[in-house]
């Protein structure tokens, strides 16, 4: 955005999310979009052009898909969109609107409004009206890594997550059976 006013930017692709971002677009059954070209022309609810998914996704659909910000009609706002964070000048190929801040992204995409919608988190909607764009994430994710993509470090499965998970299980179980103490806790001395 800065780089769009013509001010000096180099980014750094560094994101503090464990997401795999194919997970973060959502598009209306209504709206015949079956695969990422088909999001040209479309109606695409974000609620704040300028946050790290949304960022990372319009990278991904016009570098992977070819599927520039400016093929798309941009709706930004809904709810949480009055806690201002920063002044973002959009590009001026950019097309956008603005979005009440009483109205629902996801229920919008639901009722025909919008035809997808690019999020942080699933929205209330999700099911029969509102779907993934890409419904096999496993699998494609395990795709992407075979091929050794470059994907962001936040995508990708890293041993120590497993182990983590590994040891909030063994807690869990633990905390169910008689002793109160999992074997993973220290004693004391």
């Amino acid at each position: 955005m800065l780089r769009g006013r013509g001010e000096p930017l180099v980014a750094i692709p560094v994101f503090p999310s464990f997401s795999f971002r194919h997970s973060s677009i959502f598009v209306g059954t209504h709206a015949g979009i079956t695969g990422p070209k088909d999001l040209v022309g479309k109606r695409v609810g974000v609620p704040k052009y300028h946050m790290t998914a949304a960022v990372w996704i319009r990278g991904m659909l016009e570098d992977e898909y070819g599927v520039a910000p400016r093929d798309i009609l941009w709706f930004e706002g809904g709810e949480g969109s009055l806690v201002k964070e920063v002044d973002v000048t959009l590009p001026p190929d950019v097309r956008h609107q603005l979005v009440p801040a009483g109205r629902n992204l996801g229920d919008m995409v639901a009722a025909g409004e919008l035809d997808a919608y690019v999020g942080a988190c699933r929205p209330a909607a999700f099911g029969a009206r509102v779907t993934r764009l890409f419904p096999r994430l496993p699998s494609r994710r395990a795709r992407l890594l075979r091929e050794d993509r470059d994907l962001p470090d936040h995508a990708r499965p890293r041993p120590a997550e497993k182990s983590w998970r590994a040891n909030i299980r063994g807690c869990r179980e633990a905390s169910t059976t008689r002793s109160s103490r999992p074997s993973a806790w220290p004693t004391s001395a």
